[in-house]
């Protein structure tokens, strides 16, 4: 997977849990417009809505919903497995036998 696209369904992820862009800035110390063109961009690239957009809310769409289904608990494996290997960094090194 390109590096660019993992980084840009990662920052769908915080905005469809945030369910605001500024929210999601905020969290992942960027601009809200960064937020906001990442997501589009990456609406394009799939060629699909992912993210429903009002002046009161934002939702994820059925697409987005769909994405999220596979993408949070991936994510959540993925931070789980890394912070299992900072805990082996912090242990005595080595095994005898």
């Amino acid at each position: 997977m390109d590096p660019r696209r993992f980084s840009d369904l990662i920052i769908f992820g915080r905005v469809a849990e945030a369910r605001s862009f500024t929210a999601a800035a905020r969290s992942l110390g960027v601009t809200q417009s960064a937020v906001s063109q990442t997501v589009k961009r990456l609406e394009g690239e799939l060629g699909i809505r992912l993210l429903s957009r009002s002046t009161r809310s934002l939702t994820p769409t059925a697409a987005g919903e769909q994405l999220l289904a596979t993408l949070v608990p991936n994510v959540t494996e993925l931070d789980a497995k890394v912070a299992d290997l900072e805990r082996l960094r912090e242990e005595p090194g080595g095994n005898s036998g």
